[in-house]
């Protein structure tokens, strides 16, 4: 037996063959790290639409004693009565992190418990609630049977992707949503649950011009969600439009109508709500500003991380600001930018052919202007490749003009919230 500084070497011998049995200087030796902590690494609490995926899917990372992510632990994912988890179990990546496919909430409040054998389990909390939010279109003329078709479909798309009831709202004798060249304006007397867009089809600049337009009339304070809303459309455009894209061209304008317009994104209403999303807006002719305009606000970041936007290298969310093609001074700040959003829906213009598909980005900004939503109710969408943050143009062809005309008129702040 040899005695070591550093510990005791045991050596026994068989033949020629040494064989070390414990050594205390090898560090090869020494023991594996094992889990100490989970940690949770999405949100605790969240609520959603009752029998829907909860729109943050629970992750968690497990840590050995020194802090340090740990592989290959076992998790186990356990919810309460009436809700279910996919998976049920997962291992840790070489991140120390564990998550959960989907999480699809019951009725009323629930849990899912995150645990690793032997450790504090971490605990999740969600509330399913009934769908209750009601959204109204009301024609100001007749429509054709493939524009009424058109925006039944997007009014039931909106009334799966917002489910949060809003306040009820008594709105007296009010003229509402002003049509430029068109008089008089609608007069609400009625009370609304929750949203009322009034539609219509009419002739505005012809095939080729300016297509739709689409914004809110009335809004609550706080809050600033639509009360009373306006679409309109170009009869020219809606007769030539592709089927398969009609109700998309509709769906465009609804989502402006229920608030993703410039004069909602940055607000401040009398009863002191306010809002800041819009970061460095542009200005259009005649006094051009081109800058980085983009949407800063969480939900909407987050979508966009989720569809591939987390590898994008400049400020979140990209919106047009001017410099990508002619026409443009309508779409400036309030639609993704189109040469890094591509074809997603509240893009500033259609290309022939290819679907505008509803991303979580699109639905994280309704969420940002107040809407209960969920964010399983998207389109599929990823952007694939690298995301151009340019202020390059696009290729020529490369956009049908979905033009709105004219900037939004002035938007009431509904008075019985003064």
């Amino acid at each position: 037996m040899e005695r070591s500084m550093r510990g005791w070497t045991r050596w026994v011998g068989t033949g020629t063959l040494l064989v070390a049995l414990a050594c205390g200087g090898d560090t090869s030796l020494e023991p594996e790290p094992t889990a100490a902590t989970v940690e949770a690494l999405s949100v605790l609490t969240q609520e959603g639409a009752a029998g829907e995926a909860a729109n943050h899917p629970p992750e968690v990372r497990v840590l050995d004693a020194s802090g340090l992510p740990l592989a290959g632990e076992r998790v186990t994912f356990t919810t309460s009565s009436g809700a279910s988890v996919t998976p049920g179990e997962a291992i840790t990546g070489q991140d120390g992190v564990a998550r959960v496919t989907a999480w699809t909430l019951g009725d009323g409040p629930g849990d899912l418990t995150a645990s690793v054998a032997g450790l504090a389990p971490v605990v999740f909390n969600a509330t399913g609630h009934p769908r209750a939010f009601d959204l109204t279109v009301r024609w100001l003329a007749p429509p054709g049977d493939e524009a009424r078709a058109a925006v039944e479909s997007a009014e039931a798309f909106l009334e799966r992707v917002v489910w949060r009831d809003l306040p009820d709202e008594e709105v007296v004798q009010t003229p509402v949503c002003a049509r430029p060249g068109v008089a008089p304006p609608a007069t609400v007397d009625e009370t609304i649950d929750d949203v009322l867009i009034f539609a219509v089809v009419e002739p505005i600049d012809g095939l080729g011009g300016a297509g739709a337009q689409g914004y809110p009339c009335l809004i609550r304070d706080p809050g600033t969600q639509t009360i009373v809303g306006l679409v309109r459309f170009d009869e020219a455009e809606m007769s030539v439009i592709d089927d398969a894209r009609r109700r998309d061209f509709v769906l465009h304008e609804m989502v402006h109508a229920l608030g993703l317009v410039p004069g909602l994104l940055n607000i401040q209403t009398p009863s002191g709500f306010s809002r800041s999303c819009l970061a460095l807006p542009s200005k259009g002719a005649p006094e051009t500003l081109v800058q980085d305009t983009h949407f800063s606000c969480a939900g909407a970041v987050a979508g966009f991380d989720r569809v591939g936007g987390a590898r994008y290298v400049g400020a979140k969310v990209p919106l047009e600001n001017g410099a990508t093609m002619a026409l443009t001074a309508n779409t400036l700040n309030h639609h993704w930018r189109k040469t890094s959003l591509r074809n997603e829906l509240m893009t500033g213009w259609f290309t022939a052919g290819v679907s505008a598909p509803f991303s979580v980005t699109t639905v994280g900004a309704l969420e940002d202007l107040g809407y209960g939503v969920t964010w399983a109710a998207a389109d599929p969408f990823f952007l694939d490749g690298t995301i151009a943050p340019t202020l390059a143009p696009l290729a020529a062809g490369d956009g049908v003009p979905l033009v709105e005309f004219g900037p939004t008129p002035p938007i009431l702040v509904h008075p019985s919230r003064r």
